[in-house]
């Protein structure tokens, strides 16, 4: 294998294809939760029967009836999430300023979080930091998201549903629909079965950088991405490729990638 040291791909409007692979992936650092006004603490509960779910949401809910919303702040421990998903409303953060782990704990596929990018409602001016999300997916869709030193990892097909060929889509750690002045940096992708970053319609001065990606078929690929950055991530053992930007065919403004280029072996 021929590695990459750095890599940096600037988006204004077309297509770029890259197979790589990097350096092993490190810890993501702590990032500084947002000093708002409005606040609530929550902490684990050590059950397993939807109690952490009930809580997590109802603080999510009434942090976004507050003017202006407000921050989150997830106590260290072990969240178990048995099966509903929870719902991160416009103008609030989920932030643990010492680590906390949102375990999905159900025998079936399922999103642990979604702001909208499922059902179609956008929900701006959101953000995770030094989350882990174990077991399922995230989903976000809005502007203005901060996505910061979060763990995404363990999101693969059971070997039943392998043995029964269910599709391996949506087996990612992030999935980001109509993103745009959004950061997603720092972040530890790992053991997903799908890739790390799924993502359309990306723009409007969004980055992707800073990121590590272990384990995954492929770490990002975008459809409908511009006028953003893609740069400094770092990738190992990868089944697929390294970076994928797929542009529609109206979109013509040359791109710009100071990238140095590997093939996988």
């Amino acid at each position: 294998m021929r590695a990459i040291s750095s890599s940096a791909i600037v988006l204004a409007a077309a297509s770029y294809c890259a197979m790589a692979q990097f350096n092993t992936a490190m810890a993501a650092p702590l990032a500084t939760c947002p000093s708002t006004t409005n606040k609530v603490t929550i902490s684990a509960s050590g059950k397993a029967d939807g109690t952490d779910t009930t809580a997590i949401q109802s603080a999510i809910n009434a942090m976004a009836a507050k003017s202006g919303g407000g921050t989150v702040l997830v106590s260290a421990g072990t969240y178990s999430l048995p099966a509903a998903m929870l719902i991160l409303k416009p103008n609030v953060t989920l932030c643990a300023p010492n680590r906390a782990v949102f375990k999905r704990t159900a025998s079936t596929f399922g999103y642990i979080l979604d702001t909208g990018a499922i059902d179609g409602v956008v929900a701006n001016n959101t953000g995770l930091v030094n989350l882990t999300f174990d077991g399922g997916p995230v989903a976000l869709r809005g502007n203005n998201l901060r996505v910061e030193s979060n763990v995404f990892q363990n999101v693969s097909r059971t070997a039943a549903e392998i043995a029964a060929n269910v599709d391996a889509f949506g087996r990612f750690g992030l999935w980001l629909r109509a993103a745009s002045a959004s950061s997603i940096i720092n972040n530890d992708f790992l053991d997903l079965e799908y890739g790390g970053i799924f993502g359309h319609s990306i723009a409007a001065q969004s980055a992707i950088s800073g990121n590590t990606f272990s384990r995954v078929s492929e770490p990002i690929h975008l459809f409908c991405a511009s006028d953003s950055t893609i740069a400094n991530n770092t990738m190992s053992q990868l089944s697929r490729m390294g970076v994928e930007v797929q542009i529609e065919s109206n979109q013509s403004e040359p791109v710009k990638y100071p990238v140095a280029r590997a093939t996988r072996t």
